[in-house]
């Protein structure tokens, strides 16, 4: 990402390895050498917040930055919609990258909200507005063909709650979205892969075609990691892939055959009857 314009300065005073209560867990901060420092919530390395708003550490926050700021020129007047907020690492360096953006956040937590607009240098709404619901039960009532990009980045722990990953879920975002717009989803990718199989089959019946950026070692069930799915009408630009390319860790956009076969023996979630009955995470 350009780093063409002046970082803004993060707090001076932060309470640093203090275990503080959310709504619904507890997060603690911790400080890097750089002047950065790491949110964790609940035991897990949930955000990072460095005084350049652009410097991603996360890497599925990189490979989606990359992904967008290689299609969009920057002072497009994006309208991003961010389900799942955290400590709002990505909204704050896409809103940093194109200033006439407008970045809509969907948070559950309540109490980390207010800390994360406390401790971090956000730009004011709408350049970055975050909105305190559960994610799953906002997306009925955003407006049909709202937004640019939709960006799915869930988690309750280290899982993307079932709400989130139902078919349900992914019309309703296929809804929000423009018809020339762009979805981003990261999945938690285990080492079985089963759920990763799920997530495909589920996303390809509510978007049609979509693309994955993953990890090599990921793919040969080497370890655990993310990977990102993205819809978007004609696939990924020349650009955005270049852009994951280079990326400081190994990553690539997989082929057709990989995804599809990635995708067997996935089945489609569902939620029926019981649509409504689970909360979703940060």
């Amino acid at each position: 990402m350009a780093r063409n314009r002046r970082p803004n300065r993060l707090p001076l005073t932060l309470p640093f390895f203090e275990d503080i209560d959310t709504t619904f867990g507890i997060v603690r901060l911790e400080p890097e050498t750089d002047g950065s420092y790491t949110v964790i919530i609940d035991g897990m390395e949930s955000s990072h917040i460095h005084p350049d708003p652009e410097n991603l550490v996360f890497e599925y926050m990189r490979w989606i930055a990359s992904i967008i700021t290689t299609t969009y020129p920057s002072e497009s007047p994006l309208n991003i919609a961010h389900l799942g907020g955290g400590a709002a690492s990505l909204p704050r360096a896409l809103a940093h990258h194109f200033p006439h953006s407008r970045n809509s956040v969907v948070e559950l937590d309540a109490k980390l909200i207010s800390l994360v607009r406390e401790w971090v240098d956000l730009p004011a709404s709408p350049r970055v507005a975050i909105r305190e619901g559960d994610a799953f039960t906002v997306l009925p009532t955003l407006r049909s063909a709202r937004f640019d990009i939709v960006i799915r980045d869930v988690f309750s722990h280290s899982r993307t709650p079932l709400p989130m990953r139902s078919l349900e879920a992914g019309r309703e975002q296929r809804r929000i979205l423009k018809d020339d717009g762009m979805f981003l989803a990261n999945i938690a990718m285990d080492r079985d892969q089963r759920e990763l199989a799920d997530e495909i089959v589920t996303l390809r019946e509510a978007f049609g075609d979509i693309e994955l950026i993953a990890e090599p070692s990921a793919i040969k069930k080497r370890r655990r990691s993310n990977c990102i799915a993205v819809y978007t009408p004609g696939g990924l630009s020349a650009a955005a892939r270049r852009a994951i390319r280079t990326d400081a860790v190994t990553v690539r956009t997989l082929d057709q055959k990989t995804v599809d076969r990635l995708a067997s023996g996935g089945t489609i979630v569902e939620l029926g009857d019981d649509a409504g009955a689970a909360t979703v995470g940060h």
